[in-house]
């Protein structure tokens, strides 16, 4: 695939060997920044192996597959080295906030997933420590799990109204917000 939009992708490279492969690219100017978190293995990522999600935006128009073929590591215990998935497309809200396994961002967007190990914000690695504090202050958490809002709003006795005058519901969405909210306030927004 051909882009010069952020792509992301699990590496299964050792620490070191990732780093100074994703710094070869900074130097090249072929990525402008790059952020990874090493994760232990769970039962649905990488085949309970040891991984890392990678995150990298490109400085320009780049093929993946020779990034792909970028991060090829002799392995010496095994025949077959060791490298990374395909890279896909990419979002940096999406990508931070599976990556560090945030409860309301796996209950929300992804359908209630559970996960057995947790991360945070000091287990990411990156090239620019600052551009991931940009990024992530940048992050709408309201956008990625609305329902975790509302149910919040309730917990707390914020009513609708409130949200609606302080800006936090899209007016053009009040109708279908409402109806949430009150689902919500009927018993139906419960945390399974």
């Amino acid at each position: 695939m051909r882009t010069s939009k952020p792509v992301s992708t699990i590496s299964f490279n050792t620490a070191g060997f990732l780093s100074l492969k994703l710094e070869e690219l900074v130097d090249s100017k072929i990525v402008s920044v790059w952020y990874y978190i090493a994760h232990d293995g769970e039962d649905d990522e990488g085949g309970k192996k040891d991984h890392s999600h990678l995150y990298i935006e490109p400085s320009k128009l780049i093929q993946t597959d020779d990034l792909v073929d970028h991060f090829k590591e002799r392995d010496p215990k095994n025949k077959k080295p060791l490298g990374c998935l395909r890279f896909y497309n990419s979002k940096f809200a999406h990508w931070y906030l599976y990556a560090i396994h945030d409860k309301d961002y796996l209950d929300s967007v992804k359908g209630g997933m559970k996960k057995k190990y947790c991360y945070c914000y000091d287990d990411i690695k990156a090239s620019n420590y600052d551009e991931l504090y940009r990024a992530v202050g940048e992050i709408d958490h309201n956008i990625l799990a609305p329902v975790n809002l509302l149910r919040k709003a309730k917990e707390d006795g914020i009513p609708f109204s409130h949200l609606v005058s302080t800006g936090r519901i899209p007016l053009q969405q009040i109708r279908n917000w409402g109806e949430a909210y009150q689902m919500i306030e009927m018993g139906g927004g419960g945390r399974r």
